[in-house]
């Protein structure tokens, strides 16, 4: 069930979320047993990793993601952060 919320939102972030660029297709970390996906969102280097759970990994830290809203305000609170401290 993950796997498919995992490689629904590689889709939805190539395809639907604004600012968005640079999606790459996941690939797998054999020695960590993880899927990653990488992808730039507003010139900050972002990584969603299916490690069991799904994590969203920002310059600004690591939100766990349950659904596409989760990935969105993720992205949204890690750019906000990004501009505040800016």
């Amino acid at each position: 069930m993950k796997e498919r919320l995992f490689q629904s939102l590689r889709e939805q972030l190539a395809y639907e979320i604004m600012f968005v660029k640079n999606v790459s297709r996941v690939y797998r970390d054999a020695p960590k047993k993880v899927q990653i996906v990488d992808f730039e969102y507003r010139g900050m280097a972002c990584r969603l990793v299916l490690n069991g759970v799904i994590m969203l990994e920002t310059d600004k830290g690591e939100t766990h993601i349950k659904s596409y809203h989760d990935l969105v305000q993720g992205l949204i609170q890690s750019n906000y952060a990004k501009k505040k401290v800016a």
